[in-house]
């Protein structure tokens, strides 16, 4: 129990020698200008909402509205995901040498759109080759080459 007491004995001497930093802390604040869960970026006068990702803020010409770095990078995954889903490779059926394949995908609340071909010249050797893209305007493709004996 001496052993307990003295611990704390030393414990609370240390903390009480640290030294105070005095300095302000600059708090977040809320911006009441564009509605409930928007907060000024500290230093700035945009207001921000972390829940969505949307920044808004005043110019002459009225209201921008923009998003976070963040939320843009996620937008554009959630895209590339709905591609993704839509961008079905074609098949080249045996006894033919085309095909051609449209597919949508959905996902996140984004909507894409692709088509893929592909071509068989023999029957060992097919090459395919597809592009999608979202209704958020993000685009992608993809190519490629199958050899099989």
């Amino acid at each position: 129990m001496k052993n307990l007491v003295a611990v704390l004995a030393a414990g609370c001497s240390l903390l009480t020698a640290l030294p105070v930093n005095a300095a302000s802390v600059e708090y977040t604040k809320i911006c009441t200008l564009y509605g409930a869960g928007f907060f000024y970026i500290p230093g700035t006068d945009r207001c921000a909402n972390p829940d969505t990702g949307v920044v808004k803020y005043q110019t002459a010409d009225g209201t921008v509205v923009t998003t976070t770095e963040t939320q843009a990078q996620v937008n554009q995954a959630l895209a590339g995901v709905a591609i993704s889903l839509a961008m079905k490779p074609a098949t080249v059926t045996q006894g033919h040498k085309y095909a051609v394949s449209g597919n949508v995908g959905s996902f996140g609340g984004n909507l894409a759109v692709a088509l893929s071909g592909a071509f068989a010249p023999n029957d060992n050797v097919t090459v395919n080759g597809g592009v999608g893209i979202a209704t958020t305007g993000d685009v992608a493709a993809q190519g490629g080459v199958n050899f099989s004996w």
